[in-house]
């Protein structure tokens, strides 16, 4: 059976961080021979812009003739291909385009988890990263397959912390404890990191390093194996990246119960699972700076590389043109 040719659409216009999971899992698809072309969606709210992306998605579609359209995202880009797209369908919901997001008004909020849920109906096969975000749909659960988003275990790797922190020019003694704000910072619980920093220093002189978005890709790898410790406070959260890139490059982990986290660090040592009281949550960290060594993470994001999601993904792709095929052969020419 030939691999199916599969077109990826993914919100934003490929540039930047934004949503840089989804395009390397594109990536790994392709290093797997199958036949993947990209097409991004800018869903700016503007008029003009959302039919430019309209009408290239149409013209992707007759060029490269698709076996699946897959929407890397739900929200107005997963309700417009699900109007648009004839295609069998697979829609990958990754977080905020189904939880409630924090810090976002409440209309905006409640009308991108609408169209995520809308969208949903005219998929075969949908995806979520993780069990808790499956929970929030409304319906199509039988369709629903659990794909965390994977990590490149080459990209983010162990390397020594001193070799770290000297290309990034930080001192070499000073406990450092890392946190992910991304573009995000009330989603992210910045808020609640600082307080918690805030109580580690009473004790230790630290460096509170935060990632606000605009830190370069090439970047991350080097200041996660310069940390002591990755400190996630996140209100809301599909299956986030940070946490499974912290494992592949051995750095402990100390997290609320968001997400998949709890089910990602079961059995990484060291890390932590904690409420969101900051002195639990600084007493944590403590403990973890208190015996700065590595964590045994990486045996464990073995199964999220890229290249073990792409096999997933694949899976999806070919039981969704098995079903289409059954469908065919239960339905009698007119």
């Amino acid at each position: 059976m030939a691999a199916p040719r599969v077109l990826a659409v993914i919100p934003g216009t490929g540039t930047g961080i934004c949503l840089m999971a989804a395009r390397r899992q594109v990536a790994a698809l392709q290093a797997l021979t199958v036949p993947v072309e990209t097409s991004f969606f800018d869903t700016r709210l503007s008029p003009s812009v959302l039919f430019r992306s309209y009408r290239d998605l149409g013209q992707a579609i007759m060029r490269f003739r698709p076996d699946v359209v897959h929407v890397h995202y739900g929200t107005i880009t997963g309700l417009i291909c699900a109007l648009l797209v004839n295609e069998p369908l697979v829609i990958t919901f990754r977080g905020s385009d189904l939880n409630p997001e924090p810090g976002v008004g409440w209309l905006r909020t409640r009308l991108s988890v609408v169209c995520s849920q809308l969208a949903a109906l005219r998929c075969r096969k949908l995806v979520c990263v993780s069990r808790q975000l499956a929970s929030r749909l409304w319906w199509k659960s039988e369709s629903v397959e659990i794909v965390p988003a994977g990590v490149d275990l080459e990209t983010f790797r162990p390397i020594p912390r001193i070799e770290a922190r000297r290309a990034l020019g930080w001192d070499l003694e000073e406990p450092v404890l890392l946190f992910n704000a991304g573009h995000a910072p009330a989603v992210k619980g910045l808020e609640l990191a600082e307080a918690v920093a805030a109580r580690v220093s009473r004790s230790w002189r630290i460096r509170f390093e935060v990632m606000r978005g605009d830190v370069p890709p090439e970047q991350v790898p080097l200041r996660m194996n310069a940390a002591d410790c990755l400190l996630v406070t996140s209100r809301s959260e599909g299956s986030p990246n940070v946490v499974k890139e912290a494992m592949a490059c051995a750095l402990p982990v100390v997290s609320v119960d968001v997400g998949d986290v709890r089910e990602r660090l079961e059995g990484v040592l060291p890390s932590r699972i904690v409420g969101r009281d900051p002195e639990d949550i600084a007493e944590s960290v403590l403990e973890i700076l208190a015996n700065p060594i590595r964590s045994n993470g990486r045996k464990f994001a073995a199964k999220l590389s890229h290249q073990s999601v792409a096999k997933q993904l694949l899976s999806v792709y070919e039981a969704v043109l098995s079903d289409k095929a059954e469908l065919r052969k239960s339905c009698p020419d007119n």
